[in-house]
């Protein structure tokens, strides 16, 4: 989960880079931009393994990577509140969040 956790930091850093507004919400609208791509994500994968299941017995694989995918952003976005804007709120959803994963593996 590490080496996705540095990916969603790679990805904010390129879109902060590469955007092209030189005001104070670069920050903010490349931070925007990977919570959409994690939300896109989720939903596209969600509607694939819901598309094609046909007898839930368990965890497969690919539900076992998606949940991979989004407790690693859910980890990442907490790492990166604590070092930019904290928010109570989302601090305590993403902890939710992780904490169903976790019961749920």
């Amino acid at each position: 989960m590490f080496t996705h956790i540095l990916h969603w930091g790679l990805y904010l850093s390129i879109l902060n880079y590469c955007l092209p507004i030189e005001t104070n919400s670069k920050l903010k609208i490349s931070s925007n931009l990977v919570s959409l791509t994690h939300a896109l994500g989720t939903i596209g994968g969600s509607a694939y393994i819901l598309y094609n299941i046909n007898n839930f017995d368990g965890l497969n694989n690919e539900i076992l990577a998606l949940m991979t995918f989004s407790a690693s952003y859910f980890t990442y976005d907490c790492l990166f509140m604590l070092v930019n804007n904290f928010s109570l709120i989302f601090f305590l959803h993403h902890l939710l969040i992780l904490g169903v994963y976790y019961i749920a593996l």
